[in-house]
């Protein structure tokens, strides 16, 4: 991730359901996750709050994820990566990209110089 050691303290809070047909195949599965993050480095640290849902198709085969996914800060924003991002299950590439998604084009560069 960076070129450091990184701490993280991290609080998590997840919520899931599934649905399922008469005859117990899955039909849809749903989960939101919400948490904070405290990314610590040997410059300081940075306070990540977050929160995104998902919904797998079992028929399309996709994931679709939708949010604020990363939402740092550090005296100001850092990353603000947010919006809806549709997987292809079977391969894990996106195949839909929408908002602004730094950390998924660029990477977490700009958390480490935060924190480095």
């Amino acid at each position: 991730m960076c070129e450091f050691s990184v701490g993280i303290d991290e609080e998590v809070k997840v919520s899931d359901t599934a649905w399922f047909d008469s005859d117990d195949n899955l039909v849809n599965a749903h989960v939101t996750v919400k948490g904070t993050t405290i990314w610590s480095g040997p410059g300081g640290s940075a306070t990540e709050h977050w929160s995104w849902s998902g919904w797998f198709d079992p028929v399309t085969m996709t994931f679709s994820q939708a949010g604020n996914k990363w939402n740092v800060h550090q005296n100001g924003l850092v990353i603000h990566d947010k919006g809806l991002i549709v997987f292809d299950d079977n391969t894990g590439a996106a195949i839909r990209v929408s908002g602004p998604h730094e950390v998924y084009f660029d990477g977490l560069g700009a958390l480490c110089e935060a924190i480095g």
